[in-house]
Order: C-alpha cells, then structure tokens, then sequence
C-alpha cells in the first residue's frame, strides 16, 4: 500500500467514525459528496471535510530515518537551510547559547563540531529533540 492510499485509509476510517457520530452512514457521506463511490473523492476535500467536524486533520508524523540508514544508501546529502532552521528553533526552545550548542554538537558527533551532512543533522538533532522532551515533561 502507497503512502497516498494509507493517508486515504486512515481520512475513509476517520470520516466514517465523525459521520457515525453525527448519524450519517455510507450512503449518506457519498450523497454529501455527491459522487456514486468515496474512492472518487480527491484527498483534499476528504481532508477538509474531516477538518470542518473535527477543526483538525489527521496526525501525520515522520519518523527520524533508522540508524545508519544514509550510510547503508550510498548517498550523502548535504545539510540544509531547513536543517539548520530546525536546529536553531531546538537550540532556543533549549536555551543553550552558542558556545553549548559547540559543546552538545561535538559531544554527539564524537569530536567534530561541524554539521555538514543530513545524516550529521539527524544526530544532532534525535538527541536535542529528547533533551527538549525530558525538560518539558
């Protein structure tokens, strides 16, 4: 199963259980979208549908990629813009000043205090994203 039919799964159970709850069956949703079958319907609208009884979409979460994953590839990618964005924002919400981010940053890459691939970002960042979870719990 693709990742656009597993998202159109999980809005087909959500949309069936806010539809049940609200007294509406099958027959019903496919009337309110006017269409003689749901797989007809683009995921947008189900995703709004969804949206307008519930005021949110469906949680979507990507995982970190596993350990060692960029190595087993072959590829290296550089570091980005957005990988450094995303650091910064962790950083602050830390609160940890430039010479501790050195500090955390070559405490996590054994040495080196230079971000440069995805795969460096995914180190850092796996361990900040912990830390900022045990400070705010």
């Amino acid at each position: 199963m693709g990742k656009e039919q597993a998202l159109r799964a999980k809005l087909f159970r959500a949309l069936h259980a806010e539809g049940a709850k609200r007294g509406l069956d099958h027959d019903d949703l496919r009337g309110m979208f006017g269409v003689k079958s749901l797989s007809k319907v683009e995921t947008h609208l189900l995703e709004q549908q969804l949206k307008a009884w519930t005021g949110k979409g469906l949680r979507r979460s990507m995982p970190l990629p596993r350990r060692g994953y960029a190595e087993r590839s072959g590829e290296v990618q550089m570091a980005g813009l957005d990988e450094f964005k995303t650091l910064a924002n962790a950083f602050s919400i830390a609160g940890m000043d430039g010479e501790a981010q050195k500090k955390f940053i070559a405490r996590q890459l054994r040495g080196r205090d230079a971000i440069r691939t995805v795969a460096d970002f995914h180190r850092v960042f796996s361990g900040l994203r912990a830390m900022n979870r045990r400070a705010s719990a």
